[in-house]
């Protein structure tokens, strides 16, 4: 009776490398390394059973998770998830981050110290406020995937969700219970693994324990440990 989370963010990105604003705008493929990294990630996780797969329909995070799971080999397709799209940056997808920081420099200053206040206007002119926004559509993927995989239903079961920096620490927040105010002080770099088991909480609903926030180690079996250990 518990429900396994593993949360991948994609691998390293062809903007990530060129440090450009990558958010909802699918220009940004999946660089060499950031393949390796998925195919890691995928190998570290072999010895797991993964009952189903969710992906962002964004090419850097869907090849993620299309080699992560091919490495894994345990034949499953990661379904497409609008839910899972990246934050909605648009005015300044494509930018250089020197150049974000020039052109919008009141913004910039939002964005890195109270991104949860942060509003942008979009081409219509419409104001709106990104980090809330990607709360909600956080709280719409986690409510469906608690009901497809119901962790007070019988048996335990492991599902992956492979997704973004801003939308897996919006789904972190979401499931924790936590505001968007604590949006900066989550980390989650390229190719990350964070694992949440969920359970039947004494008090009605769900609990949630971390058991791994932001692992990096898969990554360098050379000089780590690399796969995740059996739960339980």
């Amino acid at each position: 009776m518990s429900l396994r989370i593993l949360l991948v963010r994609h691998g390293l990105s062809s903007f990530n490398l060129e440090h450009r604003i990558q958010g909802r705008d699918d220009l940004s493929s999946l660089t060499e390394e950031g393949l390796r990294q998925a195919q890691a990630t995928g190998s570290a996780l072999r010895d797991l059973t993964i009952d189903a797969a969710y992906s962002s329909p964004l090419r850097r995070a869907h090849d993620t998770a299309t080699a992560l799971l091919a490495a894994h080999g345990g034949g499953l397709t990661a379904q497409l998830d609008d839910d899972l799209l990246e934050v909605d940056l648009a005015p300044w997808s494509g930018l250089l981050g020197t150049e974000v920081r020039e052109l919008f420099p009141h913004e910039h200053r939002i964005w890195h110290h109270h991104p949860e206040q942060l509003e942008l206007q979009r081409a219509d002119g419409s104001r709106y406020a990104p980090i809330p926004e990607l709360m909600e559509q956080a709280g719409r993927f986690a409510a469906r995937l608690l009901e497809a995989h119901d962790p007070a239903a019988p048996g335990s079961h492991t599902v992956l969700v492979v997704g973004h920096n801003a939308i897996l620490r919006c789904l972190l927040l979401t499931l924790l219970g936590l505001p968007a105010f604590g949006f900066r002080r989550l980390r989650l770099d390229n190719a990350s693994l964070s694992v949440l088991n969920l359970s039947p909480s004494e008090r009605g609903g769900v609990a949630v324990q971390i058991e791994s926030l932001n692992g990096t180690t898969h990554l360098h079996p050379e000089v780590c440990a690399s796969t995740l250990p059996a739960k339980g």
